[in-house]
């Protein structure tokens, strides 16, 4: 029987790492054309050199022994495809961030920026209540970096990584499609540099009518930001380091609000402030 012959590589250029995905599995090409249909706002051309890179096997095959020998090795591995590019957002997400650990503050948030100034508002909060469905709509008129993970180095820098939207399918069965940002109609590319103005720590009430908004003192705000960072401790003088980049941004502010919309008023205020 004639074997299949493996896809060629993706490369993804995100959060200022170069990425090589490696096919294998009866389905091979069909998972590499359905991966680069919904990461193409990050993919790279294989060639630009990177510090480092981040590598990941994938393998889509309706064989369940194959899958579970691929997935004991390591790889990103599903017998269908909605399930291999539900596990392939979060596995390749958790890469990235471990290996930036100990050099970026790396904050659990949606990350926006202002095409023209590039002034960017990380929006806080834990997986489910709302970043998403935020990003998706501010998107719209800003640049949209992220739905997931702001990557922050110490002079305030945001490191892009415009990953697919993961937004729950319907059924329920737990399955988040990934959507291509582009192709929802938001804005990924162009502009200045992402540069950290301001960080919002969400807190969506389905009640609210109206958003409130308070400021956050830089004591209260390590102790209400350090759940949503990752590997904090990996950090050199970890609060000392988040401090720097929250008080660089201007403080922590808290938002309460009950719709997505609600946070579009507050947000465009802060990016069209004067610096």
């Amino acid at each position: 029987m004639t074997q299949p012959r493996p896809a060629a590589d993706t490369h993804l250029s995100a959060m200022g790492l170069s990425v090589v995905l490696r096919y294998a599995g009866a389905h091979a090409r069909q998972a590499r054309e359905a991966v680069e249909r919904c990461w193409s706002d990050c993919l790279g051309d294989g060639l630009t050199s990177y510090p480092e890179s981040v590598t990941l096997d994938v393998v889509l095959d309706p064989d369940v022994g194959t899958v579970g020998q691929a997935g004991a090795r390591g790889a990103v591995a599903a017998t269908g495809l909605d399930e291999l590019l539900h596990v392939l957002s979060p596995r390749l997400t958790a890469a990235l961030v471990e290996a930036h650990a100990g050099r970026l503050v790396m904050l659990h948030a949606a990350g926006l920026a202002d095409p023209g100034t590039g002034r960017t508002v990380a929006l806080v909060a834990p997986s489910g209540t709302g970043k998403t469905t935020a990003s998706r709509l501010l998107g719209r008129t800003m640049r949209y970096l992220t739905d997931e993970t702001v990557a922050v180095d110490a002079g305030g820098r945001v490191l892009p990584y415009p990953k697919p939207l993961s937004v729950l399918a319907e059924g329920g069965n737990g399955i988040k499609t990934q959507l291509a940002p582009s192709d929802e109609g938001l804005i990924v590319a162009g502009g200045r540099g992402p540069e950290l103005t301001g960080i919002f720590l969400l807190d969506r009430d389905p009640s609210r009518t109206a958003p409130q908004v308070e400021p956050v003192t830089t004591v209260r705000a390590l102790a209400l930001l350090a759940p949503q960072i990752s590997y904090l401790t990996r950090l050199d003088r970890p609060l000392a380091t988040v401090a720097s980049i929250v008080e660089r941004a201007g403080g922590l502010v808290s938002v309460r609000y009950g719709e997505a919309a609600q946070l579009a008023d507050v947000v465009s205020r802060h990016v069209g402030a004067t610096p």
